[in-house]
């Protein structure tokens, strides 16, 4: 998954916060998850253990709805 990096409306971080469906269609273009290296993020991906454990976390998230 290098450069691919699901952004994130303030709709959904709502709806994700408040565990309830947004009122719009969502359609996610990009997410940048909580990495401490950014840099290397961009470079390697989820190619190292601790990006792929923060991108699966994210991505648990998204299963509550």
């Amino acid at each position: 998954m290098v450069g691919t990096v699901p952004i994130v409306t303030a709709t959904l971080m709502d709806a994700l916060a408040t565990l309830t469906y947004p009122s719009e269609s969502t359609i996610v273009l990009k997410c940048v998850p909580p990495i401490p290296n950014p840099v290397n993020y961009i470079i390697r991906g989820i190619r190292p253990l601790e990006n792929r454990r923060i991108v699966l976390q994210c991505l648990e998230a998204f299963n509550a709805l």
